[in-house]
């Protein structure tokens, strides 16, 4: 009352918000940057992002002020494009276990603290492993390293698909190193009478040499089963001592 009195308050507020002044009036069709409204409501406006999707913003005059840009999805876009946030959606999972620290609750706060020593195909390691996930405690580390400090290196054996490429197991029924592969070699043969002489001599050879694990690679190799290959095996070496 003493400001209304003096004169110093000049309006309820709307003087102070150049947008405002003059009062215009929202209209279906009227268009905000790349967002246009479509109908009203009882919850609001609805309006039309430049993705086609529809949506209720909270605020019509924050759209009106520009401060609305889009539906979400150019922040989600943003998120998608950013190799930072595969890792992130990994390490988000140890907010269940209480084992995520508050400033990583959120993208932004992950990307701020790891973004800056990021390389591709890095992993995120912690020097405690006993210890939360922090600033403090995480850094980057290459993939190999990161499976020796944990002694995954024996147990995920390096396998050779049929397309040529090498791989890092992680389950034993892993047999190819994509969908893809696994679409276009995953068939079988009816039997080893169907490879060529070639073939069979190449895996007599390997089978001989007794190398570890060499089943699994006999059937990657040439599409059969590896029952089938160790019962090869089996025949091969019983003539063999015969």
């Amino acid at each position: 009352m003493t400001r209304l009195r003096q004169g110093s308050l000049k309006s309820c507020g709307c003087i102070t918000v150049p947008f405002l002044r003059p009062f215009v009036p929202y209209v279906a069709g009227q268009r905000y940057s790349d967002i246009e409204l479509v109908r009203l409501e009882p919850d609001g406006w609805v309006c039309r992002c430049h993705c086609g999707e529809e949506f209720t913003p909270k605020s019509v005059i924050q759209l009106r002020a520009g401060n609305v840009k889009s539906c979400g999805c150019l922040k989600k876009n943003q998120k998608r494009n950013d190799p930072l946030y595969g890792r992130y959606k990994s390490v988000f999972q140890q907010r269940k276990t209480g084992r995520l620290c508050e400033r990583w609750s959120s993208f932004e706060g992950f990307k701020a603290d790891m973004g800056g020593t990021y390389f591709e195909g890095a992993r995120l390691d912690r020097h405690d492993l006993g210890k939360n996930f922090t600033r403090e405690n995480c850094f980057w580390s290459t993939a190999e390293a990161y499976e020796k400090r944990r002694g995954m290196v024996k147990s995920r054996p390096v396998m050779e698909c049929p397309c040529g490429n090498s791989f890092r197991q992680q389950t034993i029924a892993d047999l190819h190193c994509s969908h893809k592969c696994k679409k276009n070699y995953g068939g079988v043969v009816s039997s080893i009478s169907s490879l060529t002489p070639e073939q069979v001599e190449e895996m007599k050879a390997e089978i001989l040499q007794g190398v570890r694990g060499y089943c699994r690679r006999l059937a990657n190799r040439f599409g059969l089963t590896m029952t089938q290959v160790w019962a090869f095996a089996k025949q091969l070496k019983a003539g063999a001592h015969d």
